[in-house]
């Protein structure tokens, strides 16, 4: 017997006298033994990459929907089975069938709040499509479907990109001839969601003022006046730790955080993620505030929903707080997370260095800081460019010249 290495693509040597073909079509995977020539290396591998190029042939016809199998496999015991399903792929093969199909692959290598987050799309937002069958699936339907949903143009591609894969297995099966979805995009509507507006509108002096003196737990007090002088996520606080804290060298380690949706703690996505934050005057004093619920007691999560007296988490939402606390405070309402852009505008502001302020923030580069915030400080800071102007100008030296008169 030959080596049964597979050195060819979808091809597989399996005696010194036959090769396995295997490939995709109608949904399943296919195997078919065909003869080879027998003789020394070179004629083996000969007839090898003969079947090599005629698998290829087989998945090019499957992807432009022409493909015959009696024509490659005249004398296959599969046929019957494969005409089986030709014709009762419309009620075999459903758009949940793939989208499903997807779902299963991704989820070897996507996070688990990702796969469950696109499982309950596809489970809540996507029961109009469900049952057609894949190959009949139209835009037109995506698209009545996905106008319902009353989101924006950049949310209603994120949610149909469960659709896109699962038209793209479809094509790879031999069951469409094309992804009409690949390149196309459904329009939404504008619609105002403040935990999702992107625009930097941090809250100014008198607002923050009135937003902390508007809590009515001192521990809110604590956690949002730790939140304005820290910059970070809340993601990042509601699992901070008391070991977390260097008392010595005044810093805050961060190193994890707990996402909106998460089942467990995760690590910061990127290198610079992992920073230590300096401890700000306030801070120290939100911190030292904070002891008397927490510390004492021996908790390791140092800030807590003051109404249960346990860490947050996806039941305890911070931002239920916070709307309250707007709102006793008569402040226009902003998601918690323009307390991290407060922070960050207070820095730059006051004139600290851009590079610290981008490693406190954890940002990937300083060209990252200053392409968030470099156009809102441009267009509200009225002295800009006057420090320059006291420390450079050279007019002194300057005789003005009287004009002459115009004859």
């Amino acid at each position: 017997m030959g080596n049964r290495e597979c050195k060819y693509k979808g091809v597989e040597q399996i005696s010194n006298s036959s090769v396995r073909i295997n490939f995709t079509y109608l949904g399943r995977g296919w195997r078919e033994i065909e003869p080879i020539k027998t003789g020394d290396d070179d004629v083996v591998h000969r007839s090898c990459k003969k079947w090599e190029d005629i698998r290829a042939l087989i998945v090019a016809d499957i992807k432009a929907g022409r493909f015959d199998y009696a024509a490659y496999f005249p004398k296959s015991k599969k046929l019957e089975q494969v005409q089986a399903l030709l014709g009762n792929k419309q009620n075999i093969f459903t758009t949940k069938d793939y989208l499903y199909k997807w779902l299963k692959a991704s989820s070897k290598s996507n996070e688990e709040t990702t796969t469950l987050e696109n499982f309950q799309i596809i489970k809540n937002r996507m029961p109009n499509i469900l049952s057609i069958p894949i190959d009949k699936l139209t835009f037109e339907d995506v698209e009545t479907m996905a106008e319902g949903w009353g989101n924006r143009t950049h949310t209603i591609d994120n949610k149909i990109s469960p659709i896109r894969c699962a038209l793209r297995l479809a094509v790879h099966d031999g069951l469409i001839p094309s992804n009409w979805l690949a390149h196309r995009k459904i329009e939404g509507v504008e619609v105002f969601d403040p935990d999702h507006d992107d625009d930097i509108n941090p809250f100014n002096k008198q607002e923050r003022t009135d937003l902390l003196k508007a809590c009515k737990h001192q521990q809110d007090r604590n956690l949002f006046r730790f939140l304005i002088w820290t910059g970070l996520r809340p993601s990042e606080v509601c699992c901070l730790k008391w070991s977390d804290i260097d008392w010595t060298k005044g810093t805050i380690r961060v190193n994890k955080s707990f996402p909106r949706k998460a089942t467990r703690l995760k690590p910061p996505k990127t290198k610079s993620g992992k920073r230590l934050v300096k401890i700000l005057p306030d801070c120290k004093f939100a911190l030292n505030s904070q002891k008397q619920f927490t510390y004492i007691d021996g908790n390791e999560i140092i800030f807590h929903n003051p109404n249960t007296n346990e860490p947050w988490n996806a039941d305890n939402k911070i931002r239920d707080h916070w709307v309250q606390i707007c709102k006793i405070a008569g402040v226009t309402y902003r998601r918690p997370y323009q307390l991290r852009h407060t922070y960050a505008t207070m820095m730059i502001m006051a004139g600290e260095p851009i590079r610290w302020i981008s490693t406190q923030m954890g940002h990937s580069s300083v060209m990252h800081t200053l392409d968030i915030y470099s156009r809102w400080i441009d267009d509200d800071d009225p002295t800009s460019g006057d420090k320059a102007s006291k420390i450079y100008s050279d007019i002194d030296d300057e005789e003005i010249e009287e004009p002459k008169p115009v004859k």
